[in-house]
Order: structure tokens, then C-alpha cells, then sequence
């Protein structure tokens, strides 16, 4: 049931996150998406072995790279995106 809400918010903001970084690119917008895609696939692929490496029987491996995952996140945005933010107001 945990995953339920750890999981489907990822396809709402997913969509949504990826839109916003790309309304500022105009002419470089396919660039930027595909920039995005290669890195969510590409640490998609290196935490899969990741987590498996760590134990197959289980699913705290997973949690544990989710929570360090959302971690970073709220670092970056605590420390570049609302920063910015608050320049402009």
C-alpha cells in the first residue's frame, strides 16, 4: 500500500515537471527533452542493479534508494530552484 503513494504521484509529476523545464527552451526544447530522458532512464538503469545487489527478497533496498532519491530532490530544490524563485518575487 506504501508503494501506491510513492509510486503513482511519479507519473503525475513526472508529466508535469518535464513540461516545466521545457517551456523556457523554445528552439533547444528536443535537446532538453531528450537530456531529461537519457538521465531519468539512465539513473532508472543504474539503480535497478543497484537495488538488486542489495537483496532480491526483499523491498527495503528499493525504499531505501527512493527515500535517498527524493532526498536529493529536496536538497536541489531547497538549494537552487527556490533560491531563484525568490529572486524574482
Amino acid at each position: 500500500m506504501l508503494i501506491l503513494f510513492s509510486v503513482v504521484p511519479i507519473s503525475v509529476l513526472g508529466a508535469t515537471s518535464f513540461s516545466l523545464a521545457l517551456n523556457k527552451q523554445g528552439k533547444n526544447a528536443g535537446s532538453a527533452s531528450a537530456a531529461l530522458g537519457f538521465a531519468s532512464m539512465f539513473l532508472g538503469g543504474l539503480c535497478m542493479p543497484l537495488a538488486g545487489y542489495f537483496g532480491t527478497d526483499t523491498g527495503i533496498p528499493m525504499a531505501v534508494i527512493m527515500v535517498i532519491g527524493y532526498g536529493l530532490g529536496y536538497l536541489c530544490f531547497t538549494r537552487m530552484i527556490a533560491p531563484a524563485h525568490e529572486e524574482l518575487q
